[in-house]
């Protein structure tokens, strides 16, 4: 059995038809479900996703012409709390950065937007709560929003990507140092 992890809430595995006969178990018992391959696949989730917690994991099987089987595994993010948030940076390579790592994590945030103000950029994304313990790490401010900073925020800042702002900002490249600064003062 070969689990390989592909992102913070995916996994795929690979089993051989010569590991299922050892088990007592066919590709058929996987694939319909059977009581009898529940321990197995339940073992390869737990060895997926290690770290535990209370989550649900969807399991994607698929059938090999040699006889095994391929699985894809999803750990669940909606039991997670989301909260809408306001992330406040001073360069453009810190939004970008925290972006990125929005989209490692595999957070999808189409609602997502970006402002900014002459020296400021903000960006507007419903996150899991735990994202709020990622403030300082890429130079940025992390506040939960209100409807009454959301409201100020529309009356001072200027909208730049009204949706789906992480998405496109995890795309870009960029530079660092003056090229970011010239660049937010052009927005």
């Amino acid at each position: 059995m070969r689990i390989e992890r592909t992102g913070a809430a995916t996994a795929k595995a690979v089993i051989t038809g010569n590991e299922l006969r050892r088990a007592g178990l066919t590709a058929s018992d996987l694939l319909n479900g059977s009581a009898a391959a529940l321990p197995l696949i339940s073992e390869m989730a737990e060895k997926a996703f290690p770290e535990g917690g209370r989550q649900r994991i969807s399991v994607e099987i698929y059938p090999a012409k040699w006889g095994g089987c391929f699985f894809i595994m999803t750990r669940n993010r909606s039991a997670e709390r989301l909260c809408k948030m306001i992330i406040t940076a001073y360069s453009a390579d810190s939004i970008i950065e925290l972006c990125r790592r929005i989209s490692e994590l595999r957070i999808s945030c189409p609602e997502s937007s970006l402002v900014g103000g002459k020296d400021h950029l903000r960006l507007i994304a419903c996150l899991p709560e735990e994202m709020l313990l990622l403030e300082g790490s890429f130079e940025t401010r992390i506040v939960p929003a209100d409807d009454n900073t959301l409201a100020k925020l529309s009356e001072h800042d200027r909208t730049i990507i009204p949706k789906n702002a992480v998405a496109l900002l995890a795309k870009l490249s960029h530079g660092t140092g003056c090229g970011s600064h010239i660049a937010l003062e052009e927005i």
